[in-house]
């Protein structure tokens, strides 16, 4: 029996215990952990509120919230829930890495670092804990550290797709590209319809020179998930690599729509639009790029060729400069 069936008779089971008894606080937060793993968040919250009616010293009905609420980006609220989870019940170590990640995704990492040192001293096993602490290493970029991590997570949950992925984003940049393909490929086999998966995947197939099957790759990544920025994004990147550039700024359009805070996608869309001749719009998109982001010299870069598209010599030669001078020439 698959997940979906096994998760769909559980929920039909709680709906009928509750049919008979609906003050079974237990069941109403039986069936919002389930509804949780059906990514039904809303429908989840509303079966953790009232199992919260019926028995405020629930914990698990907190940190079930706690979850809810992250996966609906809402990492205020979810931290609120597993703090007061973890009030009610110190050992409970899904609230404990659930304070994590939220205090993660808040960009608060040392906290969070914090958190996943309790989950994990109270379960030395507990990958999720693994993967929180790799994320953090990630983000500060100690990337061996949160490699090992990654590992880690893997070793306790060998069918952790997300882990298996990150291990792929890490050796990517540690410039192991056939094991990053390797990691990818496994997370794949996983779980086929996980977005993030196939755009790693692409983005090592570019950069192994095999443009075609990278296209081919962030087209499923998209087709999962039509709002994965980063993915139109790295499709932009093939289709440039593949020399269709009005495709490729049709991409980065598409990636700014969905998300205007992507910076790399206004350099690189300065970057078509030069290769098409369209110095003006280039310039604009350098110029957002420099403002979102002032210290990358690449940036700089585009913006002096666009002002040398524009015959704007001596501008162009300021811009030059201050490319030389962020990287240190």
């Amino acid at each position: 029996m698959n997940a979906l069936n096994r998760h769909d008779q559980a929920l039909s089971a709680f709906d009928t215990a509750l049919h008979y008894d609906p003050q079974m606080a237990q069941a109403w937060n039986n069936k919002g952990l389930i509804l949780n793993q059906k990514k039904r968040y809303s429908d989840a919250l509303v079966a953790f509120d009232r199992a919260l009616q019926l028995n405020p010293q629930l914990a698990t009905s907190l940190s079930g919230k706690g979850t809810a609420l992250q996966d609906m980006g809402r990492q205020r609220d979810a931290l609120a829930a597993f703090e007061k989870a973890c009030q009610l019940s110190p050992t409970l170590v899904h609230a404990w890495s659930g304070r994590g990640l939220a205090l993660y995704e808040m960009g608060r990492l040392r906290d969070a670092n914090s958190m996943f040192d309790t989950a994990l001293s109270l379960d030395n096993r507990y990958a999720l804990a693994y993967f929180g602490k790799g994320q953090v290493l990630y983000a500060e970029r100690r990337l061996k550290n949160a490699l090992s991590m990654f590992d880690q997570a893997i070793q306790f949950n060998p069918e952790y797709v997300e882990a298996w992925t990150r291990r792929g984003n890490v050796v990517d940049e540690l410039g192991d590209y056939m094991y990053a393909l390797q990691c990818y490929e496994q997370a794949l086999h996983l779980n086929a319809h996980y977005a993030q998966a196939w755009s790693g995947k692409a983005g090592v197939l570019r950069q192994l020179g095999r443009h075609y099957e990278a296209l081919k790759a962030y087209d499923f990544a998209i087709d999962i998930d039509p709002k994965f920025s980063l993915a139109w994004n790295g499709k932009g990147n093939a289709l440039y690599s593949l020399n269709s550039y009005a495709d490729a700024l049709k991409a980065y359009e598409r990636a700014l729509q969905l998300n205007p805070r992507l910076t790399t996608a206004w350099h690189n869309k300065a970057l078509v639009l030069i290769r098409l001749h369209r110095y003006a719009d280039a310039l604009q998109a350098a110029e957002e790029a420099i403002r979102q982001r002032s210290d990358d010299p690449d940036h700089a870069q585009r913006k002096a060729e666009a002002l040398k598209g524009l015959k704007r010599k001596q501008e162009a030669r300021i811009a030059e400069a201050q490319a030389a001078r962020l990287r240190g020439a």
